[in-house]
């Protein structure tokens, strides 16, 4: 029987022979995002999710719980206005509902704009979740979760964005925490922490991400990659990835690099 590395599994004295032997806490942040009709909402959580229990049993350390609630609603598949239409035609929901958080493309597709005027022109005040409010809670809510990885004992704290915007949201919130561990002697000494974003090692190891780089090939190679890690994850998904066939990265070779890191 395999040792259990879930943190919410574990008893006390389970964690403390984890912690002991390996300083070392996994924090899986993910999102919950359509990808289109072959993939599960949860895909980058349960990529991340698996990347950060495997890495645990491969290199040591506890892997914590996925952060999937509270993300930048503005950045996700579901509002882009070119995969709208697609997306209302499979959930089968109001339009407005998907156009709530609007991500629009630019004629050119060059870049995206993210309107956020009010629909009643007769509300001056600031509208709440906000494309600002969203970045700064969802940051404080990792940053938050940092310090309570940290007051379990873990020296060194490991975030695994799953979804690409969280990246940069992950290492603010690393500096928020290390604002943060100021205010208290018993925040002190911070715990080392440090942003790893897979499909950064993934670029390293396979070929069509290295030369394309993460947005040219987010519609294709990006399915693939976490069709392996979601299939990875949990056997019994059974999501098939219609742009056909297309190299795999080694679910190993890219936990040695993550070691390496």
């Amino acid at each position: 029987m395999r040792e259990e590395v879930r943190f919410i599994r574990m008893v006390p004295k389970e964690i403390v022979r984890r912690r002991r032997a390996c300083s070392v806490a996994y924090l899986p942040v993910g999102a919950l995002e359509w990808h289109g009709k072959h993939l599960p909402f949860g895909t980058d959580c349960i990529s991340v999710e698996n990347i950060s229990e495997r890495a645990a049993r491969k290199i040591g350390g506890v892997a914590f719980p996925v952060l999937l609630y509270g993300d930048v609603r503005y950045w996700l598949h579901d509002c882009r206005s070119e995969w709208r239409d697609e997306y209302v035609r499979e959930m089968d929901i109001p339009r407005n509902h998907a156009s709530a958080f609007p991500l629009e493309a630019k004629k050119d597709m060059s870049s995206y704009t993210t309107p956020t005027k009010p629909d009643e022109v007769s509300i001056s005040k600031p509208l709440p979740l906000s494309l600002e409010e969203q970045e700064k809670m969802f940051i404080r809510l990792i940053a938050y979760t940092i310090l309570e990885i940290y007051l379990y004992g873990f020296n060194i704290i490991i975030l695994l964005p799953g979804h690409g915007p969280n990246n940069k949201l992950c290492q603010k919130a690393e500096k928020l925490y290390l604002e943060n561990t100021k205010r208290r002697k018993g925040f002190q000494p911070p715990a080392l922490t440090k942003t790893i974003f897979y499909f950064d090692i993934a670029s390293e190891i396979e070929p069509l991400l290295k030369k394309a780089g993460f947005n040219a090939v987010v519609n294709v190679m990006t399915n693939h990659v976490r069709n392996r890690w979601a299939r990875a994850g949990y056997p019994g998904l059974r999501a098939k990835d219609p742009t056909g066939p297309a190299q795999f990265i080694s679910p190993p070779l890219l936990l040695q690099k993550l070691k390496n890191k």
